[in-house]
């Protein structure tokens, strides 16, 4: 698998972030101070690819994951997979009251 691209709309402490894939490397950096959301960036790919945003030792719920003094958070992934292009888009909304 190959990531094209990701989309990330406030998510965690993130707000909005792109990443799309100019070469054929098959290496990709993520590199930043502490506290600045690089985990958020893995939770955000893997909620993406299996629709699980809590980690096993979290009692996180996915409404947690919406960024502060926004409505909604977002996540779209775009890969390569052998011959199939796959775009997943999830988004989180606050559960109904």
């Amino acid at each position: 698998m190959k990531i094209l691209s990701l989309t990330i709309e406030n998510f965690g402490p993130l707000g909005s972030v792109k990443y799309v894939s100019d070469t054929n490397s098959s290496i990709v950096g993520l590199v930043g101070e502490n506290g600045t959301g690089k985990s958020h960036v893995f939770r955000a790919i893997r909620y993406a690819l299996t629709g699980d945003i809590t980690d096993d030792n979290s009692s996180d719920t996915a409404a947690s994951y919406i960024k502060d003094g926004t409505s909604a958070a977002s996540v779209t992934l775009k890969f390569v997979k052998g011959p199939h292009t796959v775009t997943i888009m999830r988004r989180i909304t606050p559960p109904s009251s």
